[in-house]
């Protein structure tokens, strides 16, 4: 009888991290494909009359535009943690002002020379950027209410949807940017109105399964902690978003400062971009987690699910350094020479051990996510930038190229915030916030 009951939670385990997982996939695919959105944008634009200065425009412009929508990005964790307090009418009607907030912001940085001052971009530059930015007009309202959607199908475990309508806005922005492009529009102009076509195209999708969904506040005593002020609880999670955006700017400054920035400032936007394609489709693991374990799951399940993910990642990193795939990567896909190339291999495999601690990071900001401490994550966001800035200015100063100092920086920064959320707050209440298994379940064994 021992031995069977065994057997019964293992098959049970694996059922529940295998239904958890299903939640999570279609997000991961979501995320992947809109990682070659931008590329296939780019490519288009670069074809434009003025391609080169539309490209340059179109890459300030993002730069801007991420941060705008800083707060939008951070709506889908928003509405898993407050969904049970606030209901979802009025996650809504929140939704719709950070994006209308996000929408004027972005209107009056194009409006406002400012802008183009602070970015320090070349005189030539600021009229394309302006329009650029004023292209880039509806995207933060797309923004907000497409992560809401997210947030909402999360908590109701319905995200088939998602894959489905990311495949549509792909489709949606390759065919405006064409289309644009032919319509003879200025160049600075057809990135960002494709862009922001896209997002709406999957708004819209989205909304025909989302508008079926509404629930209303549950109870006080279902409530979850975390979830009582609702401003306070968005402005942690954007600011957490915000502080995840810098490193490619630290570790580019960092780079800047070596002796050999000439060439590592070449390489080191390839090798940020190959771990980026990598960890953005974890981008929702947190979120996913934290859904479960707000709607009463065990998380074991969410630890179960995030140790199949980090091992096929480390599979994935091996076979990737080991195989042509990288040099194809480094020197076919991004025109690296031969030189370069050896000089960029041995920190691909240093790089290599990012995407699985990151799928870690996610499992533990899930953790804090659902014990409603949202405080700490900006704290941990902050031990990140911070744990990087040191090593690395400690790794320059000792003499080490610029890619070995941004790479072992990147790699510290997320040990230190990985171990800061761990050991100071996940440890300390686990399990009384998350008992490995549910009262529900352990009534039934």
């Amino acid at each position: 009888m021992k031995g069977r009951s065994v057997v019964t939670r293992d098959s049970s385990s694996r059922t529940a991290i295998w239904s958890l997982g299903r939640k999570w996939i279609p997000t991961a695919l979501g995320s992947s494909l809109l990682a070659w959105e931008i590329p296939v944008v780019v490519a288009i634009v670069a074809r434009t009359s003025d391609g080169p200065t539309a490209v340059a425009a179109f890459g300030a412009g993002l730069s801007v535009l991420v941060v705008v929508n800083a707060p939008a990005l951070a709506l889908a964790p928003l509405v898993v943690l407050t969904m049970s307090k606030h209901g979802s009418r009025t996650l809504w009607k929140y939704a719709f002002a950070v994006g209308l907030f996000g929408t004027a912001l972005i209107v009056l940085l194009a409006l406002t020379p400012l802008t183009t001052n602070a970015l320090g971009i070349p005189t030539e530059l600021h009229g394309p950027l302006s329009i650029c930015l004023l292209s880039f007009g509806l995207a933060p309202l797309a923004v907000a209410l497409r992560r809401c959607q997210h947030g909402h199908l999360i908590s109701s475990g319905r995200t088939s949807v998602i894959a489905h309508a990311t495949i549509l806005r792909m489709l949606g922005t390759v065919a405006a940017v064409v289309a644009l492009w032919q319509a003879g529009l200025p160049s600075a102009a057809v990135g960002g109105l494709a862009l922001t076509v896209g997002a709406w195209i999957e708004v819209t999708r989205l909304g025909w399964t989302v508008r079926r969904s509404a629930t209303s506040p549950r109870p006080e005593s279902e409530v979850w902690p975390g979830s009582e002020n609702l401003f306070a609880t968005h402005l942690r999670l954007s600011s957490t978003v915000a502080l995840n955006m810098l490193p490619a700017l630290a570790t580019t400054v960092l780079i800047a400062r070596a002796v050999d920035a000439e060439t590592a400032l070449i390489i080191w936007p390839v090798l940020y971009a190959l771990v980026s394609l990598i960890t953005v489709p974890l981008s929702d693991l947190e979120v996913v987690g934290s859904s479960h374990l707000t709607s009463g799951g065990d998380s074991t399940t969410v630890f179960g699910l995030t140790v199949m993910i980090a091992a096929s990642l480390v599979i994935l990193g091996a076979v990737t350094v080991a195989s042509p795939v990288i040099h194809f990567y480094l020197t076919v896909a991004n025109g690296l020479s031969q030189q370069l190339t050896e000089t960029a291999y041995p920190w691909v495999v240093v790089l290599a051990a990012i995407p699985p601690l990151w799928a870690v990071r996610g499992y533990v900001r899930s953790l804090v996510l659902a014990s409603g401490w949202t405080k700490f994550l900006v704290y941990s966001a902050s031990m990140h930038i911070g744990g990087m800035t040191v090593s690395g200015c400690v790794l320059l100063t000792a003499g080490l190229p610029g890619l070995a100092s941004a790479a072992f920086a990147m790699l510290t920064a997320i040990v230190a915030e990985i171990a800061f959320m761990y050991y100071l707050v996940v440890r300390r209440q686990r399990r009384d916030l998350f008992p490995r298994t549910h009262p529900a379940q352990q009534e039934r064994l």
